[in-house]
């Protein structure tokens, strides 16, 4: 990813990596009212910002969503695990 939100680059930084991983952008179009942008990103070939990770909340169902994690290097970061971790307990309550 050419261009991160600022919040995704400084989850990095907290955790003490000395680079941010590169990803794939995966564009979004059809977005519902109810998501909550997390995390963005800038598509240069769309000119746009485009959600990477996000929540949605429909009657009694929570969804956590992200878009990265497409590359092993981001995935071994504990940073982004640690966001998969706690996407996973905010959607079954427990945060």
């Amino acid at each position: 990813m050419k261009s991160l939100n600022c919040l995704f680059i400084l989850l990095f930084a907290i955790a003490g990596c000395s680079q941010v991983p590169e990803e794939e952008v995966y564009i979004i179009f059809d977005r519902s009212e109810r998501l909550v942008v997390l995390g963005d990103t800038y598509g240069t070939q769309t000119e746009a910002t485009h959600p990477v990770i996000w929540t949605n909340e429909y009657r009694e169902a929570r969804v956590f969503g992200t878009t990265l994690g497409h590359y092993t290097e981001t995935m071994a970061e504990a940073v982004y695990l640690d966001l998969i971790a706690n996407g996973t307990l905010w959607l079954v309550g427990v945060l």
